[in-house]
């Protein structure tokens, strides 16, 4: 879970990098809006996932193994 938030730190701290790129006009504007939709799928997915994960971990149905197959979690299914 840790790890979750760290990356959702770091996709932020990212984020704001390529503002500045686009502000100081080493960045397309095109580029930059692909790149912010792009970034916004994934924060939401990420935050969905963390989400599910404390909701699991709340009604003590958290399972630390990793399995090989698990189509319990439709977020899986989903590509960015």
């Amino acid at each position: 879970m840790n790890f979750l938030n760290i990356s959702l730190g770091s996709a932020g701290e990212f984020y704001t990098r390529i503002i500045r790129l686009t502000e100081m006009k080493l960045l397309a504007v095109s580029e930059f809006d692909e790149f912010d939709r792009k970034h916004y799928e994934m924060e939401n997915k990420l935050l969905a996932l963390v989400k599910y994960l404390q909701i699991k971990q709340k009604d003590g149905s958290w399972d630390n193994r990793i399995h090989e197959s698990n189509n319990n979690c439709p977020l899986l299914h989903n590509s960015i």
